[in-house]
């Protein structure tokens, strides 16, 4: 069994909430009721419908390897998201990773690129 590190003893698993997210219909949280478009939601949902259990998977994967890189860099976003009191960090983390799934939806292949560097 691989050691355990750190970051894997987080109150907050990133691999879980993306495949969590990708299970679950797309509602743009990550966008303020004064932006979010319904066509541009209608269009990720109808891509995450779609999505196959290779494509979750590999988005989930990508999302725990830029979390793992922003802990390991001690990036303030990740930090506040993981220190926060009570439901908030989880809650911010979810609108972060939706965010990325519509850019996962968009365009994996740059998503891909730019998460796998």
């Amino acid at each position: 069994m691989p050691k355990r590190t750190p970051y894997d003893n987080l109150p907050l698993l990133p691999i879980i909430i993306a495949d969590t997210i990708s299970i679950r219909p797309y509602t743009g949280i990550e966008w303020s009721d004064k932006v979010r478009s319904a066509s541009h939601v209608d269009k990720i949902e109808a891509l995450r419908r779609n999505m196959t259990d290779e494509q979750r998977e590999a988005f989930a994967n990508l999302c725990d390897k830029a979390c793992r890189k922003a802990y390991d860099a001690k990036a303030d976003w990740f930090l506040k998201c993981v220190r926060s009191k009570g439901n908030r960090g989880r809650n911010q983390l979810y609108a972060v990773i939706s965010h990325w799934l519509s850019s996962f939806l968009l365009n994996q292949e740059h998503f891909s690129e730019t998460f796998a560097s």
